[in-house]
């Protein structure tokens, strides 16, 4: 899925520059990427983008959102993902929503029970965090311009590691003393632990932050320094082991070439505003990043 991550990322800069700075990254670039990518590869239509958007802020609203409206929202959206997913299972596509309403018939594998909550959480979970990395990392990079000449020296060859810094970095770039969004859904102790001298007793919810656990000195050197180049980079953001993101590789490989193409095409890329974010959402996205070039 690469070359066709490329050719939408540069479609996506062609038009940037066709308009003119200043531009919202946000919308022009940072969340039309993973969506593009996610519609490809579920098979949802990338007109509806609007409405996905519109669905995962209310999935994902922790305040100023009235109840009803959440509600009206994810009625909205299972409704659109019944209907959709019954278009596949009558007419199939090679795509993986597809695979996954045609699993029932094929070895019953999958029930239709099964099958709703996977696709949304695919596509709640496909966009939203890709999105606000891509945001994060190109604050970061602008934010230290030692680190962004560095890449723009060798942009492919130093951008799977920038990569792994721009996750393991997080939000700290937004300047705050920890990153503080969670990142992650609860986990629940399955037998009593002790941490620093603080019991959790089995059946606790835990709420990791990822971002936090990333600059544990403990785990990784000079955690407070933004490094492109580091090597040696155990983070958790993309969580362990049974938890571990499946979106990952997807997830790895959009922000490498979001990243690139972008400071490729525009390397004198800069800030133009200030950094806004919805403190409302569970992940705290970033919603509006002005740049020019």
């Amino acid at each position: 899925m690469r070359e066709s991550a490329v050719e939408f990322a540069n479609s996506l800069i062609d038009t940037m520059l066709d308009r003119g700075g200043p531009s919202n990254l946000v919308e022009d670039y940072a969340v039309a990427l993973p969506i593009q990518m996610l519609s490809n590869l579920l098979g949802v239509p990338p007109e509806d983008r609007a409405k996905f958007q519109k669905w995962s802020s209310a999935t994902l609203s922790v305040a100023n959102m009235p109840q009803e409206e959440v509600e009206a929202n994810m009625i909205e959206l299972v409704q659109y993902m019944l209907a959709l997913i019954e278009e596949r299972r009558r007419e199939p596509r090679e795509d993986l929503l597809s695979d996954l309403a045609n699993a029932r018939d094929r070895d019953e594998t999958l029930t239709d029970a099964e099958i709703l909550p996977i696709a949304l959480i695919l596509i709640i979970g496909g966009f939203d965090n890709t999105a606000n990395f891509i945001c994060s990392g190109v604050l970061s990079l602008l934010h230290n311009p030692d680190q962004l000449k560095i890449l723009l020296d060798d942009v492919d060859s130093v951008v799977p590691t920038a990569v792994e810094e721009v996750l393991r970095h997080g939000r700290f770039e937004l300047g705050r003393p920890v990153a503080g969004a969670g990142g992650l859904v609860p986990f629940v102790a399955t037998e009593d632990v002790e941490f620093d001298g603080v019991l959790v007793a089995r059946g606790d919810a835990i709420l990791v932050d990822p971002g936090s656990a990333g600059h544990d000195p403990a785990a990784v050197a000079h955690s407070e320094t933004f490094d492109v180049l580091r090597t040696e980079n155990p983070h958790l953001t993309l969580s362990y082991g049974l938890h571990h993101c499946l979106g990952a590789p997807l997830a790895r490989m959009e922000l490498q070439v979001a990243i690139s193409e972008l400071f490729k095409r525009l390397p004198d890329l800069e800030l133009a505003g200030e950094v806004v974010v919805d403190e409302t959402n569970l992940t705290q996205p970033i919603t509006s990043l002005p740049v020019t070039w």
